[in-house]
């Protein structure tokens, strides 16, 4: 009969499109799977990032800090080499009055050797004068 006929038809096909959509639902399920391992991989990528955000933060920070103490030593040395500086020229100056002083107790020297000198002429003339006045005194 075309009625049994029809039917089975009919359940034929309702059993094709329930086959279709057990495959098309597990095709699903397939894909929400492979979804959920993305968004676990996403998440550990999103995590992986994040440390290496802080990391680099972190870098950059010590970085930071290293920059400011070669600056702190490379305004130190340049305040050592101000100070050398300084103490080179006063070393200088004072190597200049030394000599200068030097000179100075020379002349004083000199001075004291040619007085002196003039003293015992004075004293040498002194004594002439005196046998010249015993002399004189002689004859009187």
């Amino acid at each position: 009969s075309q009625s049994a006929k029809a039917a089975d038809d009919i359940a034929e096909r309702i059993g094709s499109i329930q086959s279709g959509s057990d495959e098309a639902v597990q095709a699903t399920e397939a894909i929400v799977s492979i979804i959920a391992s993305i968004n676990e991989s996403s998440d550990q990528i999103t995590d992986a990032m994040s440390e290496q955000a802080t990391m680099a933060n972190g870098i950059t920070a010590n970085i930071a800090e290293s920059s400011r103490g070669v600056e702190d030593i490379a305004c130190s040395i340049a305040q050592l080499a101000t100070g050398a500086e300084q103490v080179s020229e006063n070393a200088s100056n004072s190597a200049r009055a030394t000599e200068d002083i030097t000179n100075l107790l020379n002349k004083v020297s000199d001075s004291l050797a040619k007085t002196a000198e003039g003293a015992q002429q004075l004293a040498s003339a002194a004594e002439n004068m005196q046998q010249v006045a015993r002399q004189l005194q002689a004859l009187l």
